[in-house]
């Protein structure tokens, strides 16, 4: 402290500021309008640089992350690239996992151990699995409890591109279901129609007939498994007794898949010549209207040729990539230690 000065810091500091303040507003005044035309022009350039650079990757660009890429893309991916588990009980205990107290598919431990005994004499153990893994499918629920084909698809269908991370618990099974699918049973010849029969309430009638309108080259897509049956009576009939029990509209499917097999000696109820056509496939429709040969409205579809070529890695794998010995043995053992 100076008897004159008072206190020379606080000064020092004071005109600085002062000083500061002064330059700041004479830049702002001054250089910034004028470098804002700069400034602006160089942000132009930069995002016409960037655009024009991300459209010379575009076309080569192949991998589209799992969050944001269609639900057709991050399922087949998810399933193709899943380990092939070697148990039926192993692929299906995550469907056993209790959420809020209700697990996702009821007794299915119960049921896929019934699979099982169905192929007891099946010596391969890799064998027994695939084909176990099929029939589960096929089987229906005691009264009381929702089949597993019902949930799977009601999964599948529901997600339509949204909400993916529900299928993660089902992609062990499916990837069995599919390889068992792929492996043992018969691809469909191509020869002949395939048929599907279901009743449906008048407002679902209106929204299906619409949806799948004839002339209209719009590919749609059924995310889950489409059951079709050789028989059409065998369609006929399951419309008629969903239309007498639930009531509601018949309606008969036409198709020609271009990815299906025949599951006939697999199932549950081999009465219905069941054909099987794997998920997230596209459809065109033909045809749409009343058919007097079939007296019924008839909607005639013709499957993507693409829908074969999405799942090669299943389709391709080699058979016994699970030894009996070893693989499999392993992994029961480690079911029943952890059950």
């Amino acid at each position: 402290w100076h008897p004159f000065l008072g206190y020379p810091s606080l000064c020092a500091v004071l005109l600085c500021g002062a000083a500061a303040a002064f330059c700041w507003d004479l830049l702002v005044a001054n250089l910034v309008p004028a470098l804002m035309p700069v400034l602006k022009s160089g942000y132009q350039a930069c995002q016409r640089c960037r655009k024009f650079i991300c459209s010379l990757f575009k076309e080569r660009q192949t991998h589209v992350p799992l969050q944001t890429a269609p639900f057709e893309t991050w399922f087949t991916v998810m399933v193709n690239n899943a380990k092939l588990v070697d148990s039926l009980l192993v692929a299906v205990r995550p469907l056993a996992v209790e959420k809020d107290g209700v697990p996702i598919v009821a007794d299915v431990e119960q049921y896929a151990s019934g699979a099982l005994r169905a192929f007891e004499d099946v010596e391969d153990n890799y064998e027994k699995q695939c084909k176990a893994a099929v029939r589960l499918y096929t089987m229906h629920w005691a009264y009381g409890s929702t089949s597993l084909y019902k949930l799977l698809n009601q999964r599948l269908n529901s997600c339509d591109g949204r909400d993916c991370n529900a299928v993660q618990p089902w992609i062990p099974y499916i990837k069995l279901l599919l390889t068992g699918i792929s492996q043992y049973g018969y691809p469909w010849n191509r020869e002949s129609d395939l048929w599907r029969g279901q009743a449906v309430r008048q407002a679902e009638f209106d929204q299906l007939t619409k949806k799948w309108e004839q002339g209209n080259k719009t590919m749609r897509y059924t995310w889950g498994f489409l059951s079709v049956s050789e028989d059409i009576s065998t369609a006929k009939d399951y419309a008629e007794q969903s239309a007498k029990h639930n009531g509601g509209k018949q309606l008969l499917w036409k198709c020609r898949p271009e990815c299906a097999y025949s599951i006939t000696h697999l199932s549950a109820y081999p009465n219905e010549k069941e054909i099987l056509c794997f998920p997230a496939s596209g459809w065109q429709c033909l045809e749409s209207g009343w058919d007097e040969t079939h007296m019924g409205h008839v909607i005639e579809l013709q499957g993507e040729k693409a829908n074969f070529t999405q799942w090669e890695s299943v389709l391709n794998q080699p058979r016994n990539v699970c030894t009996a010995s070893s693989g499999w043995k392993t992994e029961a053992e480690r079911w029943n230690d952890e059950a």
